[in-house]
């Protein structure tokens, strides 16, 4: 939108107005001083200049979709606290992270660090499933989410498929009494948690939601 480069409101009102004004329209100033940090006048007196000489334009283009107009503060509150609610219900309905919420069942128990490794697998899954596979963000944006995302897509695909399988094979070696090989492969999925843990905490930044 076009603007007009003045240090002051003294120096916008004293420019002829079609310097000010494009099609009859009035054109805002880049910048002005703050009136609440100095004593110049600033934004304040600006609109209730305007107010004064353009009150047609003042009414539908500061007033009429501001919170100064009751109306429109009301509508905005309205729609504002029905989608609070829409969103409670949501939450309540589908709440979030809901493989995270299945990590400990009520009288179920699991030690510090299972609980732990568990915990942290589930927010990485349900953050790619809730979150990152269905965001419009576009994750060739640059190379460092790039990378991010096609890491994320493996240890998701690990975590969710290739970790129950090994598990799997895990309890097959103890039927069997194949201790060497049941130690071998305990020994390789705590290896491969350990890496997605520290891969986790070195990327948190990426995981918002």
């Amino acid at each position: 939108m076009k603007t007009i480069n003045v240090k002051s409101v003294d120096g916008y009102f004293s420019l002829p107005k079609n310097e000010r004004e494009w099609l009859g329209f009035y054109i805002k100033p880049n910048h002005l001083p703050s009136e609440l940090l100095t004593n110049e006048r600033g934004w304040g007196f600006f609109y209730e200049e305007i107010k004064k000489q353009y009150p047609m334009q003042w009414f539908f283009r500061e007033w009429l979709f501001s919170f100064e107009n009751p109306i429109y503060l009301f509508l905005t509150e309205t729609v504002s606290n029905f989608l609070k609610m829409k969103n409670k219900m949501k939450s309540i309905i589908k709440p979030f992270y809901p493989r995270w919420r299945k990590t400990l069942s009520r009288g179920e128990y699991l030690n510090s660090c299972d609980l732990f490794v568990q915990s942290s697998l589930n927010i990485i899954v349900d953050f790619y499933f809730e979150e990152a596979s269905k965001s419009n963000f576009d994750w060739k944006y640059n190379k460092e989410s790039e990378v991010f995302y096609e890491k994320l897509s493996i240890y998701v695909k690990w975590i969710d498929s290739d970790r129950h399988e090994m598990r799997e094979n895990m309890n097959s070696f103890l039927k069997e009494k194949a201790f060497s090989e049941y130690d071998d492969m305990d020994k390789k999925i705590q290896e491969k948690e350990s890496e997605i843990l520290k891969w986790f905490v070195d990327n948190r930044h990426f995981f918002w939601n």
